[in-house]
């Protein structure tokens, strides 16, 4: 990872905290719990093995009897994930760069929400590809695209921070397609188990509120209370789907090793 985008991590780090602002949205905590559900299903609770977290940022993966080793850029999102999960062990590493890995070390391996910020991803799959035993398994989960492929980003929230930016335009996060993934993994060794993607209507279900702000923004401007009237509604959201989640079916892909959404 070029310098820029070290100190751009390293500063976001301290300045925003992701896991308390993304995952307390509908759509990051469904995200979330949908991936746990999936390690619970391929992941060999059986014969408890280390998981490598990359890119783990301050909420890394958790799942009983497993040893979390979590690795991330940001030194803050770090300290932050080990104050909430005491028994994992965290490195402050380069997703770009893990050849410090001893070879073969660990039974499963998790690449969430990251992949898309990578300047050199395939190094990335190489190095996990490397780092995992013989039949190890990497679990993939990345945005979509659609129309058109996205290659940088500025959220509202970030341009208001006191961080200086990698790119005049923003910072790297692009989306990949499953069978963009697919290439990808196989290029650098892996086996497809399974590929997919997010259930539409649940992805789209949180569109509503996104109207709603994004019309509070053009009337009111980027304003702290916005973000936090949409994210109070987001969670709102979350607690009404609760009460009907047995209504709700979430579609298995077709048999992880990645998914997108």
């Amino acid at each position: 990872m070029r310098k820029p985008y070290k100190e751009f991590y390293a500063r976001l780090s301290e300045e925003y905290n992701e896991e308390e602002f993304v995952y307390s949205t509908a759509s990051g905590r469904l995200r979330r719990e949908y991936i746990t559900q999936l390690l619970k299903k391929h992941f060999n609770s059986d014969q408890p093995d280390y998981i490598l977290d990359v890119g783990c940022g301050g909420m890394p993966v958790q799942l009983n009897n497993y040893q979390i080793i979590g690795i991330d850029i940001g030194l803050a999102s770090l300290c932050r994930a080990r104050q909430n999960n005491t028994d994992s062990i965290f490195i402050c590493g380069d997703a770009d760069n893990l050849d410090f890995l001893k070879a073969c070390s660990f039974g499963y391996a998790v690449l969430s929400e990251t992949i898309e910020h990578l300047e050199e991803p395939q190094k990335c799959l190489k190095g996990i590809f490397n780092a995992l035993k013989p039949g190890g398994m990497l679990l993939i989960t990345c945005p979509n695209w659609n129309r058109r492929k996205p290659i940088m980003e500025l959220p509202s929230q970030i341009r208001r921070l006191p961080v200086p930016l990698p790119e005049p335009e923003g910072y790297l996060h692009t989306a990949y397609k499953p069978e963009e993934l697919k290439q990808m993994c196989q290029q650098a060794g892996f086996k497809t188990v399974e590929m997919g993607s997010f259930e539409k209507e649940l992805r789209y279900w949180t569109k509503i509120p996104q109207i709603g702000y994004r019309a509070a923004q053009k009337i009111f401007g980027n304003r702290t209370w916005v973000d936090k009237l949409y994210h109070s509604s987001l969670k709102l959201g979350v607690a009404l789907l609760a009460v009907t989640l047995s209504l709700i079916h979430i579609s298995e892909p077709t048999r992880p090793l990645y998914i997108s959404y």
